[in-house]
């Protein structure tokens, strides 16, 4: 559909009845299992943010802040719903470490709005999934009618590009548990969507130097979805078409078009919440199939990594930021290819330490990253052709090493088994949480809709002392 078919009502209602309707025990159980498992991550990944300088300043932010509506900061104690939220997100962000999808960085927003919220209002563990669950689908379905249109297969990332959708998801999650009316989650999502961050991801990639705002500011798009289904519930009204229109939230959010069909398509059958990655390493996204080819190449054939004299890995997807081998601090750490190579075929753990001085200053690391270069693939080269949003996502290394030559090819990102996943949560735990809020917070995640009280698994969240 064109932008002159654009639909003028009807689709922005559609998808606040959804989120206040759709019931997760109708959900397929394939859907609810990957809500527990996006639950499971990105906790994992907020506490293990404690360990950033991003992390440290976001809770410091927010501490202290104190008002009727409260919710427990992670790693510290409680404070105003809106400093918690935004500290909780920055926090969950902060290693980029989190699960992406569904389309985006949805989940980074959606589940510590979900989280403090439901906490807020001593919402139950069920309540705090069916917020769960609304936000993800809500993001996952606007984030893929703005940013799949004309990029299947292997397209540049459009020079206008970001993760603005997710303000969709911080309104229906937060409205969900407020218990909106229909009319109240419409403006809701309008007020959300004129407070949606700038796209910027493509400016943040194509820089030398990443700021800790990221691709996306997420701590601030999360806190104005809360604010706007706040706000909505005290009657101020919204763009209650936002999603409409040729001149509707596609347009300026700087999609290249929009697929109208997918924001409503099937309800209650149609999910994207199975639509998302996860990661075995602290990095950009599309990292991980590079690092894992070369990884896979020096253990199969026995390398020993002082025998390696020069990598080379191949991608679709390379950016400015990523090709730096100059380690100056935790941001360089993260988006660093050639860094993460290196931290990754030396198996350093925990790998939340890998954006820690005492990992990226490591003279053996540097001196491995020296030899790891990163290049395009070029297009003529593909094996094979899919779409970024299935996971496709290939690349080839050659590894040079005590005098022979070693290829190697991949086509997409991992699926990740619960047990990897749960060994990655605990990796990123331990020593930040007791063992045993490490153990309840895990069992409370894998049986969510059991919980009677969210406020539990928030009381999890407490830092060890001394950690």
């Amino acid at each position: 559909m064109t932008a002159t078919d654009a639909p003028v009502t009807g689709i922005t209602r559609a998808l606040a009845e959804f989120a206040l309707e759709l019931d997760p025990g109708s959900a397929p159980e394939a859907v609810r299992h990957e809500t527990r498992r996006i639950l499971l991550d990105c906790l994992g990944s907020a506490v293990a943010g404690l360990v950033t300088p991003a992390g440290r300043i976001a809770r410091g932010l927010a501490q202290g802040e104190h008002g009727r509506l409260e919710a427990q900061i992670v790693g510290g104690g409680r404070a105003s719903l809106l400093p918690a939220v935004f500290a909780n997100t920055v926090l969950t962000n902060a290693l980029d470490y989190e699960p992406v999808g569904p389309e985006g960085h949805v989940c980074a927003v959606a589940v510590p709005v979900a989280l403090a919220v439901a906490d807020a209002v001593d919402a139950t563990g069920a309540e705090l999934f069916a917020g769960l669950l609304a936000g993800l689908e809500i993001g996952g379905r606007v984030g893929g009618a703005i940013r799949r249109p004309d990029q299947s297969g292997p397209k540049e990332t459009p020079k206008v590009r970001g993760t603005a959708h997710a303000a969709f998801a911080a309104a229906a999650a937060a409205g969900r548990l407020l218990k909106l009316t229909p009319a109240q989650m419409t403006n809701a999502f309008g007020i959300a969507a004129f407070g949606a961050t700038l796209p910027t991801l493509k400016k943040v990639m194509s820089s030398v130097h990443a700021p800790m705002t990221k691709y996306d500011h997420l701590g601030a798009m999360a806190r104005n979805g809360v604010e706007a289904a706040l706000l909505a519930q005290r009657g101020f009204t919204g763009d209650q078409n936002v999603l409409e229109g040729e001149l509707g939230f596609w347009r300026f959010a700087g999609a290249l078009g929009c697929d109208w069909d997918f924001l409503t398509r099937d309800f209650g059958k149609f999910w994207t919440v199975p639509q998302t990655w996860y990661k075995r390493y602290p990095v950009i996204l599309y990292t991980t199939p590079g690092l894992d080819l070369v990884r896979t190449i020096v253990h199969d054939n026995g390398i020993a990594l002082d025998q390696v004299e020069h990598v080379e890995i191949r991608t679709m997807r390379t950016n400015t930021v990523q090709s730096g081998k100059e380690i100056l601090d935790a941001m360089d750490a993260w988006t660093s290819y050639s860094y993460n190579v290196a931290a990754g075929l030396h198996d350093v753990r925990p790998r939340r330490s890998w954006q820690e001085p005492i990992t990226y200053r490591d003279p053996k690391l540097l001196s491995l990253a020296a030899k790891i270069d990163i290049s395009p693939l070029r297009k003529e080269d593909l094996r094979s052709v899919g779409n970024y949003w299935d996971g496709w996502c290939p690349a080839s290394a050659t590894v040079w090493a005590g005098g022979r030559t070693f290829e190697g090819w991949t086509e997409s990102l991992p699926r990740i088994a619960d047990e990897e996943l749960t060994a990655k949560y605990i990796d990123n735990a331990s020593g930040l949480l007791s063992d045993a809020d490490v153990l309840a917070l895990e069992a409370a995640c894998w049986n969510l809709d059991q919980v009677d009280r969210a406020r539990r698994i928030a009381g999890y969240l407490t830092e060890q002392p001394g950690s």
